[in-house]
């Protein structure tokens, strides 16, 4: 999942030089909450703090 995402992200940088580097952030930071998101959930999950 994370490999697809890197792969598409220097897809868009070789692509387009033009791109704004302030949306790419926004997706790398969001892509990198998400998976954030994800490790704590199932950490969570593991000590049963949500039944």
């Amino acid at each position: 999942m994370a490999t697809s995402d890197k792969l598409n992200n220097l897809k868009q940088r070789i692509g387009s030089d033009s791109a704004s580097w302030g949306s790419l952030a926004i997706l790398t930071i969001g892509i990198i909450v998400l998976l954030m998101l994800m490790v704590s959930y199932s950490h969570a999950a593991t000590t049963n703090l949500y039944p």
